[in-house]
C-alpha cells in the first residue's frame, strides 16, 4: 500500500522536517543539526516527503563541486504556509 501524506505527517520528525526545511533549501547536514531525529531517521523521512511529493532535491553547483539541497515541492510549500498560518511552525520554535 503506498504511503499517503497522512501516513507520512503521523511519523517521528515529519513535522519537525517541514518546520526547520528553510523554503529556499537545505542541505542534510545542516537540516540534521536542526532536528532531533537520527541521521537515518532523516534520510527516510526525506525520501518519503518525495514518495508523497512534499519535498524534492535540487543540485546546486558550489566552489566545491556539486551538492544537493532539500526543497519543498508545490503541495509540501502550500503545507508548511498552512503550519505557518496556523501556528503550528511557531510552537514547534
Amino acid at each position: 500500500m503506498p504511503l499517503t501524506v497522512e501516513d507520512f505527517l503521523s511519523r517521528r520528525g515529519a513535522i519537525e522536517v517541514l518546520c526547520e526545511l528553510d523554503p529556499h533549501g537545505t542541505q542534510f547536514g545542516e537540516l540534521l543539526s536542526e532536528v532531533s531525529i537520527s541521521r537515518p531517521t532523516l534520510a527516510n523521512r526525506l525520501a518519503e516527503g518525495q514518495e508523497v511529493e512534499l519535498l524534492g532535491r535540487k543540485a546546486v553547483s558550489g566552489e566545491r563541486g556539486t551538492t544537493h539541497i532539500h526543497v519543498f515541492a508545490p503541495k509540501g510549500a502550500t503545507l508548511r504556509l498552512w503550519l505557518d498560518d496556523s501556528g503550528v511552525t511557531a510552537i514547534y520554535e
